[in-house]
């Protein structure tokens, strides 16, 4: 049986009608460990910029990509971050790597480059603003504009190269980070590196980015499994012990066989660690009046009859401390009518 026809039928035809389909790998018949989960993305003209006719992906779409692919940001394969020393303002070469889940429970890595220099774009910087002087300039004496200013070439050139330059500076790392994950994202999920403009059946600019849809598969735990499910809630409450602070079993005291009349080869009894209740844990997740109401509840089923009593001359069980409400709450649970 193919748990993922319907799946993979989804995926087959949206890939014959030209929509972009990611899978980390072949979808399995059957789903262990892990199942397949899509997500269909549809970005907007606004998620990307215009160069000569192609359209680039701008950062925040890309990692809205990402996300949906489940991409993972590591540091396990090789150094990321700033590759130089950082002590020429006028280059940074930023290196990301990250991670995507497969069907077989590995992760494929990926990583990415991004470098900035500033020294070599300072003549390409140059050469358009020299144009762009001699263009004004003959709008001037043509009588179409006010000419240049700074009038002089060179200082016209150097004003606005400078400034473009700052600019740049100012936020070099922020760049060089941004466009190298994006171009992770990118290699990841197999895009193109623009996508070339045309006109839709209205005259209006397009491309695939916007007139396409995504449809991107990540695998994430199969909660159907109860062998997932067993792990996931074994993780859970190891986390809540580390969150709330509750203490571990102590080691059981050391008896003397002459303490207790046991004989040698026989073992002593001791404290024996308490089994994790998923209502007391529920119970200390949960915020001071809801723990009150559940209090309350589990007095009115079990009928218990010395909850006034207990209240008498206390404060309110809203105002008790954490420990003494889940105290209280034990106790209710393990009383037994006579």
């Amino acid at each position: 049986m193919d748990q993922n026809s319907e799946l993979r039928a989804q995926l087959n035809e949206a890939k014959a009608g030209g929509h972009f389909v990611f899978l980390p790998s072949p979808l399995p018949k059957t789903n262990h460990l892990l199942s397949p989960v899509l997500e269909i993305v549809k970005l907007k003209p606004d998620d990307f910029y215009n160069v000569q006719g192609s359209y680039g992906i701008r950062h925040h779409a890309a990692m809205r990509l990402a996300s949906a692919a489940g991409v993972k940001w590591s540091s396990e394969y090789g150094s990321v971050g700033r590759m130089d020393d950082g002590r020429n303002p006028n280059f940074c070469n930023f290196r990301v790597a990250g991670t995507v889940l497969t069907a077989y429970g590995t992760s494929e890595p990926f990583s990415a480059h991004k470098h900035i220099d500033l020294d070599a774009k300072r003549p390409a910087l140059e050469e358009k603003y020299r144009k762009q002087h001699y263009f004004k300039t003959q709008d001037k004496q043509n009588g179409k504009g006010k000419g240049p200013w700074p009038p002089k070439e060179d200082d016209y050139v150097r004003m606005y190269v400078e400034r473009d330059l700052n600019q740049i500076r100012e936020t070099m790392d922020e760049r060089c980070e941004s466009g190298a994950q994006t171009r992770l994202i990118r290699n990841a999920l197999h895009l193109p590196v623009s996508f070339k403009g045309y006109k839709d059946q209205y005259g209006n600019d397009s491309h695939d980015g916007v007139a396409k849809l995504f449809y991107i598969v990540r695998f994430a735990p199969n909660t159907s499994d109860e062998h997932v499910r067993r792990i996931q809630y074994a993780a859970f409450a190891q986390a809540t012990l580390g969150i709330f602070g509750v203490t571990t079993a102590q080691q059981p005291p050391m008896i003397s066989h002459e303490d207790k009349g046991i004989e040698p080869g026989e073992q002593a009894a001791g404290p024996q660690e308490e089994a994790l209740d998923p209502e007391i844990v529920d119970f200390e997740n949960s915020d001071p009046e809801e723990q009150t109401n559940i209090i309350r509840q589990i007095v009115q089923t079990k009928a218990y009859p010395h909850f006034d009593r207990d209240m008498k001359g206390s404060a309110p069980l809203v105002e008790w401390e954490q420990e003494a409400r889940t105290d209280y709450l034990k106790h209710i649970k393990s009383w037994r009518p006579k």
